[in-house]
């Protein structure tokens, strides 16, 4: 039996005069909150997600609370109620190989949004940037040399499907790690993502930086073989730049090294509002003290040798 305390008698106004405790709402309340265009707050978000999230393929905020995306991948939210949602990202981390310094860490972006019931929206999570492994999912530029890092995919949110025009919040990914073939001390350090513009690479023995993404173009490559980001997807140079609304700049051949990647920018549509978008600090994700994040946008680090950075991290909360 289906109870609802305190739901008094629904006036001319078309208003709920109450809250349910049990977090179970009659046909009223849902045929009202239609009417008016609003799902109260107190109820929390309800829509569907593909693939499922803990067993579940009906997500309903107010009963299973926020949603936590942090493994690398795409889904799909259909609401079912029109509410508001404030959503925080992490880009991915940047990687790093066998004779490379440390990846970019991830940048960090957030702000609310008004979702529409039977609109479609993606969630992309992004992927670590890893080791002479090619491109990342998520738009990380991959790298082609086992000895460099490839860099970290964006995180990001979209109407109806994953493209730049399409984009409402994007956190850019951070650049790989660049390094010296000769295993000595040019180790060269990713850009961290993030924020209008990305972090650019840097190199501790050339002047040449590859640039980070902004909001206008892709960081510019730095090294022969390297390239310029682009639209979601950084360059794939010996390191590779990362990925956001624009991707870093990848890292090319300048002799005995590879620069560094650089990182990919974040993003805020005009609908999002109270929104921030933050850029890390070289292997420092954005936000890294936030107790939401984990360890999601941490690099590979020279000191764990070659592999992947961590992936992005979504989270949205009503």
């Amino acid at each position: 039996m289906r109870t609802r305390s305190n739901y008094g008698i629904i006036g001319t106004t078309q208003t709920q005069s109450g809250t349910s405790t049990s977090r179970i709402y009659s046909v009223d309340d849902q045929r009202i909150s239609q009417q008016n265009g609003t799902w109260p707050s107190a109820y929390g978000g309800i829509f569907s997600i593909t693939p499922s999230v803990s067993g579940k393929s009906t997500w309903n905020t107010g009963v299973d609370g926020p949603l936590t995306l942090s493994t690398a991948g795409t889904w799909t939210i259909v609401p079912s109620v029109n509410f508001s949602a404030t959503m925080s990202m992490w880009g991915a981390g940047g990687g790093s190989g066998t004779q490379t310094g440390t990846g970019g860490g991830g940048g960090y972006s957030t702000g609310t949004f008004s979702f529409t019931s039977g609109a479609t929206y993606v969630v992309r999570v992004g992927q670590g940037g890893r080791a002479g492994a090619g491109g990342t999912a998520g738009g990380g530029g991959g790298s082609g040399d086992v000895n460099r890092g490839g860099g970290g995919g964006y995180t990001g949110f979209f109407v109806t499907s994953e493209t730049q025009a399409n984009a409402r919040m994007i956190a850019g990914g951070g650049g790989g790690a660049g390094g010296d073939a000769n295993n000595t001390a040019a180790i060269e350090q990713g850009g961290a993502g993030g924020g209008s513009s990305g972090e650019q690479g840097s190199p501790s023995a050339s002047s040449t930086h590859p640039g980070g993404g902004t909001q206008s173009a892709g960081g510019a490559g730095a090294g022969g073989g390297s390239g310029s980001g682009s639209a979601l997807t950084g360059n794939s140079g010996l390191s590779g730049g990362g990925g956001g609304y624009y991707g870093g700049g990848g890292g090319g051949d300048n002799g005995a090294y590879a620069p560094g990647g650089g990182g990919g920018s974040g993003y805020l549509h005009s609908s999002i509002t109270n929104g921030t978008t933050t850029t890390g600090s070289g292997s420092t994700p954005a936000q890294s003290g936030s107790s939401i994040r984990g360890t999601a946008g941490n690099p590979r680090t020279t000191a764990q040798g070659a592999g992947a950075g961590n992936d992005g991290l979504f989270y949205l909360t009503t």
